[in-house]
C-alpha cells in the first residue's frame, strides 16, 4: 500500500504526528520495550464495589503506569495499583512516606480486624481504607461473590456509614 510515494509505516507516523498527548492513541502503537502492558494471566479486578462520597485520588490511569505483575483496579474508593497474587487484606500497615495525616483504616491478618491509622497521603499499599466498615466489607472471611455497595460519607473529618440493607446487612457491623 502506497499513499503519495510513502512507504506504508510512514504513514501512521503522519496521521498521528499532531497528536500531542501519547494517551490518545494508546493501542494503535504498542512499545513493547516497556513491559508495562497488562497481562491477561493477571485476572480480573476484585469485584466488591464500595460507593463513596468522596473519591480517593487515583494512584494509577492505566495498567501501563505500573510494574509487571500489578495492575490497576478501581478498588475502595479509588483506582489503586493491585498485586493480583497477593490478598491486599493480609499486607501489612503502611502509613506511606509522606507527612500528610489521614485516618483510615487497614486489616490486621493475625487478629482479623480493622483498625484505625494515619495515612501520610502518598504510597503504601493497598491495605488502606477509608472507613472500618469498608475494611470489614473487603476483608471479611467467608468473603460472598456478588458485590456489596456501601455509600460512605465524609463530614467533619470523619467517616459515615448507613445501615447495610438486605443478607449482607447482618454479616457487617456499621457505624
Amino acid at each position: 500500500m502506497r499513499f503519495l510515494g510513502f512507504p506504508s509505516f510512514l504513514v501512521s507516523f503522519v496521521l498521528l504526528g499532531d497528536v500531542q498527548d501519547p494517551r490518545l492513541v494508546e493501542g494503535l502503537l504498542l512499545n513493547k520495550s516497556e513491559g508495562r502492558i497488562s497481562s491477561p494471566s493477571l485476572g480480573p479486578c476484585p469485584k466488591i464495589r464500595v460507593k463513596c462520597e468522596f473519591e480517593e485520588r487515583n494512584q494509577c490511569s492505566r495498567h501501563r503506569h505500573w510494574p509487571d505483575k500489578m495492575k490497576c483496579c478501581l478498588f475502595g474508593c479509588g483506582k489503586k495499583c493491585l498485586d493480583l497474587r497477593k490478598d491486599v487484606c493480609t499486607l501489612p500497615m503502611d502509613p506511606g512516606s509522606c507527612w500528610a495525616c489521614f485516618p483510615c483504616w487497614w486489616h490486621d491478618k493475625e487478629t482479623e480486624l480493622c483498625s484505625d491509622f494515619i495515612h501520610g497521603g502518598c504510597n503504601g499499599n493497598s491495605n488502606n481504607f477509608p472507613s472500618e466498615a469498608i475494611c470489614n466489607v473487603i476483608c471479611k472471611k467467608g468473603k460472598s461473590q456478588t458485590p456489596v455497595i456501601i455509600r460512605a460519607t465524609q463530614k467533619f473529618g470523619h467517616w459515615s456509614i448507613p445501615r447495610l440493607h438486605g443478607p449482607e446487612a447482618d454479616k457487617t457491623s456499621t457505624n
